[in-house]
Parts: structure tokens; C-alpha cells; sequence
């Protein structure tokens, strides 16, 4: 979880694969907490993700899908076996495992892959893919 400036410090201190790593993290906690402004600070104006179904959200619908209601959608949540490749100094790609469940329904695995782009010196998320996983 994020602990405060002291780990904001530690992830951005020159070290973009942890940056990114933490990222991650900082995402599903901001979901798990229902932290509307900090998930959304994280994600590019122009993101979308396409959902395990062939569905294709923009960032204004899933924030509203997400933080519309009045608790925080999930329940619980962790993610793991994060990896980042990177494409350039300012673009990578970032994979993992996320487990999640809802306040209502099944726990659901996913595997994500998300794109990420550096600008004016700040990570931000501007694609992001979901399929099942085992």
C-alpha cells in the first residue's frame, strides 16, 4: 500500500521499472479505496482499455462505471508477477497478474497488459488490455 510521501519518494527516486511496478499498486489501492481523483490522476486523457469481452471503455466511463455508486466497487484485490518492458525512454510496457472481487459477485483473475508514456516527467497509463487467466 501507499505509505505516504516517503514511498512516492522511494518508487520515483530514478528507477522507472519501479516506478511503474508501484504504479500498479498505487492503482488498485486508489480502486480499493475508492480514491476517484488518484485513479484517475494515473490514467492519460485519452485512455481506454478493452475488457476480456472485446468491450472498449474511455477513462470518463469507467470512472463513472467504477466510482459511481456510493462504496468502492471491489472488495479485495492484490496483483502480481509484474513485468515492464521497455519500448523507449518514455514508453514501456507493463504486464501482470490482477485477482479481484467485487462487493458483489466472483473473484475474477485477469492478465493486463497496460501502455505507458512519460510526460512532463509523470508516468501515465494510456491503454489497457484484460483476458482471463487460469
Amino acid at each position: 500500500m501507499l505509505t505516504g510521501a516517503g514511498g512516492r519518494a522511494h518508487a520515483q527516486g530514478g528507477n522507472p521499472a519501479a516506478e511503474l511496478r508501484h504504479m500498479q499498486q498505487r492503482l488498485l489501492d486508489a480502486l480499493l479505496a475508492g480514491r476517484r481523483e488518484d485513479y484517475a490522476a494515473m490514467l492519460a486523457p485519452e485512455w481506454r482499455v478493452t475488457y476480456v469481452d472485446g468491450t472498449v471503455r474511455v477513462k470518463r466511463e469507467v470512472i463513472e462505471e467504477v466510482f459511481g455508486g456510493p462504496e468502492p466497487l471491489l472488495r479485495s484485490g492484490k496483483i502480481d508477477n509484474v513485468d515492464v518492458r521497455f519500448l523507449g525512454p518514455d514508453l514501456a510496457v507493463v504486464t501482470g497478474r490482477t485477482e479481484a472481487t467485487p462487493r458483489t459477485g466472483d473473484t475474477v483473475r485477469l492478465r493486463f497488459a497496460d501502455i505507458a508514456v512519460k510526460r512532463d516527467g509523470k508516468w501515465m497509463i494510456t491503454a489497457s488490455f484484460a483476458t482471463l487467466a487460469q
